[in-house]
């Protein structure tokens, strides 16, 4: 799954507005929104990819 993520970022230089979860520790989804964009060097290569992850749980309720 995070494969595919990385590829079609690689591909695209961005990714935005993923609907995901996290567990946390006490083992609750937490609705998030996930964007993720790279970053490349002078070469056009990529150096660098910020994640963002926003909590989404006052604004969606949990189906679990």
């Amino acid at each position: 799954f995070m494969g595919v993520w990385l590829e079609v970022l690689i591909r695209t230089g961005t990714i935005s507005s993923i609907e995901a979860s996290f567990i946390a520790k006490d083992q609750r989804r937490v609705p998030i929104l996930f964007s993720r964009t790279a970053i490349k060097d002078d070469t056009g290569e990529i150096s660098d990819i910020i994640c963002i992850a926003k909590d989404m749980s006052g604004y969606k309720r949990d189906a679990g």
